[in-house]
């Protein structure tokens, strides 16, 4: 392995994933255009890859890769929104740090964490230990309480009907919704869509709202 540059060579985006790491009790350091963690086999970076100006501001897509062992690399993207591209960067920080930091965190590293819940759930007659991100939301819901929430109990129950391969396996669900209509709807498993559970999800009762709305939710699997 080549020595750890010094992190001022670093991009802004991969010396902002260093120091969140590094801040959360990880050993981490950069190498290339990576940061590894030197007591397992595991790197990850974050680059913007795309870039848009808008009439006011700007918008990016930060994505985010954990290569969690050869071969297989955890992507979760983000937008991005502010007045410059700095300001909208940061937007798409924070959004990484609230949706799914934390529950990489946990699989993957310290499973101690309140920012997440750990639940084990049979799926497909297997058991596996599901780690699951705060549910991330733009605009605001139509309900309340229970209701406000059924849509993730319904996305639960078809997950758990599901068969899936014995190893590490992570599910990101977006839904939005605008004038009483939704305006989009993906379920990615292990980054590719899952036209099955998109088409299920698409399906359910999801409140109506006049108003723009959004959730995601993003969670990891594995072998118990």
């Amino acid at each position: 392995m080549k020595c750890p540059q010094a992190q001022s060579s670093l991009s802004d985006e991969n010396a902002f994933l260093l120091e969140l790491f590094r801040n959360h009790g990880i050993d981490a350091a950069p190498v290339d255009d990576w940061i590894v963690f030197r007591d397992r086999n595991m790197k990850a970076n974050a680059a913007v890859v795309r870039e848009m100006k808008q009439r006011v501001g700007a918008s990016v897509q930060l994505d985010v890769r954990i290569e969690i062992e050869p071969g297989r690399t955890l992507i979760e993207s983000f937008a991005g929104v502010g007045e410059s591209k700095d300001r909208a960067v940061a937007n798409a920080q924070h959004n990484f740090v609230v949706n799914s930091f934390h529950v990489i965190l946990a699989a993957f590293f310290r499973p101690e964490n309140e920012q997440v819940t750990r639940e084990e759930w049979m799926i497909g007659g297997q058991k596996k230990l599901v780690t699951i991100g705060n549910i991330g939301m733009r605009g605001e819901l139509p309900v309340q309480g229970e209701q406000a929430v059924a849509w993730f109990r319904q996305f639960e129950e078809r997950l758990k009907a599901k068969r899936l391969a014995p190893k590490t396996h992570w599910v990101r669900l977006y839904y939005g919704q605008m004038q009483r209509e939704a305006i989009a709807c993906e379920v990615l498993l292990d980054n590719e869509p899952w036209g099955e559970m998109r088409s299920e999800m698409a399906a359910i009762d999801w409140p109506l709202s006049e108003t723009f709305y959004s959730v995601r939710v993003f969670l990891v699997i594995q072998d118990t």
